[in-house]
């Protein structure tokens, strides 16, 4: 990929909806490298209260779109005229659609849009493996304009890039990829993820095991006997399961059968999977569906181990990387072995915060539920959120690609170019 030949300032339009957990940390973790570089970057659509004032302390504007409230919808003429008109008051350089619906979102609004229209950059998230004829048509439809002339469109992985080519065939060969980004955050500490479990109705005291599920398909089979397998080795373990599909009753029933009613929790769909993931002390995900390669690397952000199928971008993305345990799909047993060497790792703080619990173990703040914040006494009234990150909490270098700052720079490059196609028309 050819490099930047000087720098740029853009004003960037992010058309996203960040209350989709899958693509919304995605998006601030862009956004935030973008501004940090320099880029003047609004964000438009669905976001709450919360999603706002991170977007005031990151100093990236907004604005509030109307969205649908289910995936899949199509959004509504008025919403498609709104945007038009935004666009006419304040064009921006290039917009940056974030999943299907902002591209459809983007391309009603064209439609209402007297030309030149500005460049177009459209970022997929998963790309279907499987997908009935007619629903096979209309989503090349769909598709068609984000491989129009002038536009570019990114991919997560090489595994969604081999599906799009069956999906599109040989107009699909443009689209590159951009692996995602990993925030460098940390996690909350010990008393707020205590209250935070609480919240989620887990029970605080014992280590909680995450399985991320669509509960399409017998999946849940898989997860639920490995989750037996463990229970009996390790009691104190409970297992949450994060998504929501049409099989979820069966998933609970077959967990009673298995006598697991008590250490199985069905928390749905998150409204936030970076929080559901920072309650967590391991993650396992057995299927490539619907960005499952992004929750995994925001838990592996967290410094959690990472139980993952061998399959499409799981396997491609996390292949190397430290705390994660690769295995076959559909082995219960393979799975509650890797399960139980995740669980076995003792969780250690900085050694200024270890205390001697037995012989050889040391135990972290965390398990004490000590809280991390702390008051600067030079700066009376006001608190920090956390303690200074030290050097050696940063990720690990095999994670550094996945920075939003090395990200960022890659983006900058496809801008770039389409911007160039864009005006070349």
């Amino acid at each position: 990929m050819e490099r930047l030949s000087e720098p740029i300032t853009l004003s960037i339009l992010q058309l996203a909806d960040l209350e989709d957990p899958r693509v919304g940390e995605q998006v601030l973790a862009l956004a935030a490298g973008l501004t940090v570089q320099g880029q003047a970057v609004t964000i438009a659509g669905r976001l709450n209260k919360r999603l706002q004032e991170r977007l005031r302390r990151l100093g990236v504007r907004w604005t509030l779109l109307p969205w649908p409230q289910r995936l899949g919808d199509f959004p509504s003429r008025a919403t498609a005229r709104q945007l038009s008109r935004q666009l006419a008051t304040r064009p921006p350089d290039l917009i940056h659609a974030h999943g299907l619906t902002a591209l459809r979102l983007a391309t009603a609004a064209f439609r209402h849009l007297r030309a030149p229209r500005p460049a177009l950059v459209t970022s997929l998230y998963h790309v279907p493996r499987r997908l009935p004829w007619f629903e096979r048509l209309r989503r090349r439809r769909e598709l068609a304009p984000a491989l129009a002339p002038g536009t570019a469109l990114l991919l997560t992985s090489q595994a969604d890039q081999q599906a799009l080519l069956s999906l599109l065939g040989p107009r699909a060969a443009r689209a590159e990829v951009l692996y995602p980004a990993v925030p460098e955050t940390t996690r909350p500490s010990g008393v707020e993820i205590g209250q935070l479990r609480r919240r989620l109705g887990l029970t605080g005291h014992a280590a909680v095991v995450g399985f991320r599920t669509t509960f399409q398909d017998l999946e849940y089979r898989t997860l639920l006997q490995a989750a037996a397998h463990v229970h009996e080795e390790v009691p104190n373990v409970e297992f949450a399961f994060l998504g929501e599909g049409p099989r979820r009753p069966e998933a609970e029933a077959y967990a009673h059968q298995l006598g697991l009613s008590g250490a199985a929790v069905f928390l749905g769909r998150p409204r936030s999977m970076a929080e559901a993931l920072s309650a967590l002390n391991a993650l396992a995900l057995l299927r490539d569906a619907e960005a499952a390669h992004l929750d995994a690397l925001q838990a592996l952000g967290y410094g959690l181990p990472v139980v993952a199928a061998q399959v499409g971008a799981l396997g491609e993305l996390l292949a190397g990387l430290p705390r994660v345990h690769l295995v076959p799909p559909d082995d219960p047993e393979a799975l509650a072995a890797a399960l139980l060497d995740a669980l076995h790792l003792i969780p250690t703080g900085q050694p200024s915060e270890q205390v001697e619990t037995e012989p050889g173990r040391l135990a972290g703040l965390e398990q004490f539920l000590v809280s991390r914040e702390f008051w600067d006494l030079d700066q009376p009234w006001q608190r920090t959120a956390h303690r200074p990150t030290r050097p050696d909490a940063a990720l690990p270098a095999s994670l550094r690609r996945f920075l939003p700052e090395a990200v960022t720079d890659q983006l900058l490059e496809v801008y770039r170019r389409a911007l160039a196609d864009n005006a070349s028309l």
